[in-house]
């Protein structure tokens, strides 16, 4: 039998997956590119949806790995999955992801920055430079410029659908 902050953990797990309109195979796909995005140069990771279904059911408990990589796939901090278990300290890492922003606004700009990172890599765009070599490479100069334009088509799209 499960331990009770587990199990609210299982049942936070799978409304949050529901809120989202995902099933649980397109919860471990988000895992794996999470995943392939934080540390391109290791094994990929192999979450299936079995294992997110044994989760959500509280069959068995997420490695710490997999628990940091479930949450980010759900929108939310480790925090935020754990939050009444009982003696669990927000680590660092969590209340930095926040910085006393306010947790909807961080979610829609890690949206945005994905979508960004999306059309970046359809318009074929370099890596941006660091503020300090700004000006000195026409080449990344131009770039930048690129990717203001999307992010101001973003921008124009998102106020399209939300009717402004």
């Amino acid at each position: 039998m499960a331990l009770a902050h587990i199990e609210r953990r299982a049942e936070r797990v799978r409304k949050r997956r529901d809120e989202l309109g995902l099933t649980q195979e397109q919860v471990a796909d988000r895992m794996q590119d999470i995943h392939r995005e934080r540390h391109p140069e290791a094994d990929p990771d192999r979450t299936r949806g079995q294992m997110v279904s044994d989760w959500e059911r509280a069959v068995n408990e997420p490695s710490p790995a997999k628990l940091e990589l479930l949450a980010a796939a759900l929108d939310w901090t480790v925090a935020e999955l754990n939050a009444d278990q009982p003696k669990h300290r927000p680590s660092v890492d969590d209340w930095a992801t926040l910085d006393g922003v306010p947790r909807q606004l961080a979610q829609q700009l890690d949206r945005i920055e994905r979508r960004l990172n999306q059309i970046a890599e359809r318009l074929e765009v370099p890596d941006l430079p660091d503020d300090e070599s700004a000006g000195a490479d026409p080449v990344a100069d131009a770039s930048i410029d690129v990717v203001r334009k999307a992010e101001r088509e973003v921008r124009r799209a998102q106020t399209a659908e939300r009717g402004g």
